[in-house]
């Protein structure tokens, strides 16, 4: 009886010591989940109209206004030239590539060739994230962006491309190698041969050979995402890209 009583002892210790361990590891566990950080979330803006294209020179970006007004700070513009005969299946294999994760960013638009806008057109002094800025006061309202396609569509405007809204209208402008190294362009602006030029989108800037045109041959193709952009506690965040559509150049 005493053999039984003690092997009944030990394995109501046994048990109790599983007990002890389990609640030890899960304690450990709830510790190490508090530890994880969240960030606030950017919500992308939305389009009223549909997307640019054949026939619709103008698109229409509606921001959402559920986004932290302390967090966000405005919207960045990233572009892609396309062979002009292929450009829709092009675009639709890099739409297919960058939404091939789960929270895509603008990291997954630069894998897909696609480059940055800018908004200041002087040698040695880049456009600042981002490159158009929302005030404060805006950013929870549901106000809305324009752009409009028409100087690279169309001959009849001279006009530089921007982003508009009733607080601000921006130029846009592409950043690219220099062509012709012995131009004496960057250098003649403080700069160095091998920085950046900026060009207009209008359809006149446009030349053969330009490093963004990817070796396509005018006339070409231009497809456009737009994506919010916001800062928390020193940590750039991103919306999801959305696609504003293909235009044509006129030439």
């Amino acid at each position: 009886m005493l053999r039984d009583s003690s092997e009944a002892t030990a394995t109501v210790s046994r048990g109790v010591r599983t007990v002890i361990y389990f609640c030890i590891i899960l304690m450990v566990m709830l510790l190490c989940s508090c530890g994880l950080y969240s960030y606030p979330y950017i919500y992308e803006p939305s389009l009223r109209g549909g997307t640019a294209g054949t026939g619709q020179n103008y698109v229409f970006i509606i921001h959402n206004g559920d986004n932290d007004p302390n967090v966000f700070r405005g919207y960045e513009l990233y572009y892609k030239f396309y062979n002009s005969t292929s450009a829709e299946n092009d675009h639709r294999a890099d739409d297919k590539s960058i939404f091939s994760v789960s929270n895509p960013d603008y990291s997954a638009l630069v894998r897909a060739g696609y480059k940055r806008c800018r908004t200041v057109k002087l040698i040695k002094q880049d456009t600042r994230y981002p490159m158009f800025p929302v005030p404060v006061d805006y950013r929870d309202d549901d106000f809305e962006m324009s752009i409009d396609f028409s100087p690279i569509t169309t001959n009849s405007s001279k006009e530089e491309m921007g982003i508009s809204a009733e607080f601000s209208w921006m130029s846009i402008y592409r950043a690219i190698q220099d062509q012709h190294p012995d131009s004496g362009e960057p250098e003649a602006a403080g700069g160095k041969s091998d920085d950046a030029i900026y060009k207009d989108f209008n359809s006149d800037d446009l030349e053969n050979g330009d490093s963004d045109l990817n070796s396509n041959s005018i006339p070409v193709a231009l497809s456009f995402y737009i994506i919010g952009y916001g800062i928390h506690e020193n940590h750039n965040l991103y919306s999801k890209p959305v696609w504003l559509g293909v235009v044509r150049s006129w030439n």
